[in-house]
């Protein structure tokens, strides 16, 4: 059985983006995935917070079903998607997830990154590349026992709070598959 704890990144805080171009500062604020010019990116702060031990648990198991598919979400792709990560018992494997934008977001929205079987922990960062790519640095969780463990992790953009998220962005939200082994020390 899996832990129903959801492990939530959640970046916070509306960004104005600017539908103009021109300039050619830095992405968009940390809390975007599409980025904007001309405004700066800070280092998020980085925290851990406890989260329950999970389950292995096989990819063709009933709970564990495929994520749904994001229709009109092609404007935002992810790579790698699988993201597949490899770590020894114990410790926590750092994994990166670019995310690409075709399109510059012209509204305050939020960003949030749910994985819901604690795979990852909540310490993240999330860095403009340019002014349509963004990536985010995350980490397997320490407490994972040895096995494969599948899950994804649920990118969402948001007009409100990304934990409510009642008003997602059109394509809102995109699924990246995530895949887990734990080799025993």
């Amino acid at each position: 059985m899996h832990s129903n704890r959801s492990v939530i990144l959640a970046f916070i805080g509306a960004l104005t983006l600017s539908a103009c171009g021109g300039g050619g500062g830095g992405g968009g604020a940390a809390t975007s995935a599409p980025p904007v010019a001309s405004t700066p990116v800070p280092t998020l702060p980085t925290t851990t917070t406890p989260v329950a031990t999970p389950t292995p648990v096989t990819p063709a198991t009933p709970a564990d079903p495929a994520p749904p598919v994001t229709p009109g979400g092609s404007w935002l792709t992810f790579s790698p998607s699988p993201v597949n990560v490899s770590v020894t018992e114990g410790q926590s494997a750092e994994f990166k997830v670019t995310a690409r934008s075709s399109r510059i977001v012209s509204q305050e929205f939020t960003v949030g990154i749910i994985e819901t079987k604690a795979l990852i922990t909540t310490d993240y960062r999330l860095e403009a590349l340019s002014d349509l790519e963004y990536v985010a640095t995350l980490h397997t969780s320490p407490t994972l026992t040895p096995g494969t463990y599948t899950s994804y992790l649920r990118v969402q953009l948001c007009a409100d709070a990304p934990l409510v998220c009642n008003r997602p962005l059109e394509g809102s939200p995109w699924y990246v598959p995530l895949n887990v082994t734990v080799k025993p020390k």
